[in-house]
C-alpha cells in the first residue's frame, strides 16, 4: 500500500522539500566547507584547511566554535601558520561575538596568534574585543577574559 495513493505526485513532491530542507540546513559557505572537511579524515582536512584563503579559514573555525565545538575548534592551531592574513578577520570575528564560550575562544586564538600578526591590529578593537568578552561573562574580572586579555595587549 502506497503512503501517498495515486500517480506518485504528492510523493515526490515531499522527496523535493526534503531534499530542499536538508540542503537548507547548511546555505553558508562555511558550514558547507565545514561539512565537506568533516568527511575527511583528519590530515587530508588540515591539509585542505591550510589550502582555503584567510576568510574561509576564519570562517570554518567560528562555524566550528559556534556550532559544535564552542571551546577549541580542531583548526585552531593551523590559524597561526596564516596568522598574518587571519588576524584581521578574527579580530572582526571577536567583535561580533555573541556568546561567552565563542568569545573567550576567539580572544584565546588571538592571544596565540605571533606578535607580530597581532602588532597591526588597531588596539580600540583589541581593547573592544577583550571588553565585550568580559561582558559576556557578566564579571569584569573573569579570569579567562583577563588572562587572555592580557596576553593580548601586551
Amino acid at each position: 500500500m502506497a503512503l501517498f495513493p495515486g500517480d506518485g505526485s504528492m510523493a515526490k513532491a515531499l522527496g523535493v522539500l526534503v531534499v530542499l530542507c536538508l540542503s537548507a540546513c547548511c546555505n553558508d559557505n562555511a558550514c558547507r566547507l565545514n561539512k565537506q572537511l568533516n568527511e575527511l579524515p583528519d590530515q587530508e582536512a588540515f591539509s585542505r584547511f591550510k589550502a582555503l584563503d584567510a576568510k574561509d579559514q576564519v570562517g570554518v573555525y567560528l562555524w566550528e566554535l559556534t556550532h559544535s565545538k564552542p571551546v577549541a575548534s580542531r583548526y585552531e592551531f593551523l590559524l597561526r601558520e596564516n596568522a598574518g592574513a587571519v588576524a584581521e578577520p578574527l579580530l572582526d570575528a571577536a567583535n561580533r561575538s555573541d556568546g561567552y564560550l565563542v568569545q573567550a575562544s576567539i580572544v584565546r586564538s588571538l592571544a596565540k596568534l605571533p606578535a607580530g600578526s597581532r602588532s597591526k591590529l588597531a588596539r580600540s578593537q583589541l581593547v573592544a574585543a577583550v571588553e565585550r568578552c568580559k561582558r559576556l561573562a557578566g564579571d569584569e574580572r573573569d579570569e579567562v577574559c583577563t588572562t587572555y586579555g592580557d596576553m593580548l595587549l601586551k
